[in-house]
């Protein structure tokens, strides 16, 4: 058997369909529902019509932070601090910028408020850092006094962040905060269509899974089963196993709001399956052809070519019927990446009829 390779998950993609601002109406942006055979082109708003009642819906209620420490150093120069989480000792997990210069036991000054200092305790792979904040923690509660707003890579404005970043790149339901990225196929959700989607018989709950800047990092490594993913941390609420385990008992489907709640549920998905809840950290690798054992329906937006999200998404739809549908999204100018069009994709269902 061929091993997948990274190069067979490329496409290409106009600089010009990736979303640069958010959309000022939440749930107006296009939808692609993708079903067994069919592809429709909708509107988000026009969701409710693809979910039945006696759905799980599962959304992730993480709270975007001000992880974008920048820093001086005593020694002249400036850069940047990428706060990832935190390990188990409390100590800070971090992408440092420029980290080859960064030493160990250097303390650097917080730009945003001189201070505050960061002290460097251990080095990692890749430019990952272990730092504390010297004396007093601000973690996470209080990270606005010296970090800013991370957006992704690929949003490039001279300006940098703005106010509509601080609402667009946070959702509505957000509650706990940790996250360094936002989970961006619960960006498109307002609550007048979460009531909406209530109304009609789905049973909405909620996990929390932080989301690190590692979901940005390309595959490396020609061969895909050889990559090794980033470390997140995630609380799935007992309710939550008991739901998933009588929908399945009675024929229900589990429908996954993002990439995120995915990989919590699947990396889960013994306990869940067994009517409990779990937390944890994960490093789960989902690529065809991983069959998926909680999750029967997914919500996402569109992905980077060679990302690992889109072997995620290629290994619940078919990597051929996943590139097709992607082709299709750029002839019909859909907006890509955390700002943009959302897809919906169901491997066993046919279209709506309404």
């Amino acid at each position: 058997m061929n091993q997948l390779q990274r190069s067979d998950f490329y496409y290409d993609l106009p600089n010009e369909l990736i979303a640069q601002q958010p959309l000022e109406n939440r749930v107006s942006c296009r939808l692609m529902v993708m079903g067994k055979e069919s592809l429709e082109h909708r509107v988000f708003s026009e969701l409710p019509d693809f979910i039945e009642p006696g759905t799980v819906m599962i959304l992730n209620d993480t709270k975007v932070i001000p992880a974008r420490i920048p820093i001086l150093r005593k020694s002249g120069g400036a850069g940047e601090m990428l706060i990832q989480g935190v390990d188990g000792d409390g100590q800070l997990l971090a992408l440092g910028r420029p980290s080859k210069r960064l030493k160990l036991g250097e303390r650097v000054i917080c730009e945003k408020n001189p201070s505050v200092e960061l002290e460097m305790v251990e080095k990692g792979d890749g430019g990952m850092w272990k730092l504390i904040f010297v004396g007093e923690s601000l973690w996470p509660n209080r990270m606005n006094e010296v970090g800013e707003l991370p957006l992704p890579p690929y949003i490039q404005r001279e300006e940098g962040p703005d106010g509509k970043d601080e609402e667009g790149y946070q959702t509505v339901f957000a509650k706990q905060p940790g996250s360094a990225a936002a989970p961006t196929a619960s960006l498109h959700f307002d609550e007048p269509l979460l009531e909406e989607i209530r109304k009609q018989g789905v049973e909405v709950l909620t996990l929390t899974h932080h989301v690190g800047t590692g979901t940005f990092l390309p595959v490396r490594e020609d061969e895909v089963s050889r990559h090794q993913m980033h470390t997140e941390s995630f609380v799935i609420p007992e309710e939550v196993g008991v739901a998933i385990t009588k929908a399945k008992s009675e024929g229900r489907p589990v429908l996954a709001v993002g990439t995120t709640v995915a990989r919590a549920l699947e990396s889960a998905s013994s306990d869940l399956l067994s009517g409990k809840g779990a937390q944890g950290d994960t490093e789960i690798f989902i690529y065809p052809p991983y069959q998926f054992k909680v999750v029967d329906r997914l919500m996402t937006n569109f992905h980077l070519p060679e990302s690992t999200l889109l072997m995620m998404v290629s290994a619940l739809m078919g990597r051929e019927r996943i590139l097709d549908a992607y082709g299709e999204a750029i002839k019909e100018g859909y907006r890509f990446f955390s700002y943009g069009d959302a897809m919906l994709l169901d491997p066993a269902g046919q279209s709506s009829s309404s």
